[in-house]
């Protein structure tokens, strides 16, 4: 399973989801901070 945290999200949470197995990227990893949130849920599903 893949988690997508929006930039409301501490970054903390990443490891915590990461250290349980899963992936987890955040908005800041893809530079793309301030986005919409139609435009979050478009990149969480692809």
């Amino acid at each position: 399973m893949k988690f997508l945290l929006d930039e409301n999200v501490p970054i903390s949470i990443k490891k915590v989801i990461q250290d349980n197995g899963f992936e987890a990227f955040t908005l800041h990893d893809f530079n793309m901070l301030g986005i919409q949130n139609g435009e979050v849920a478009e990149l969480a599903l692809n």
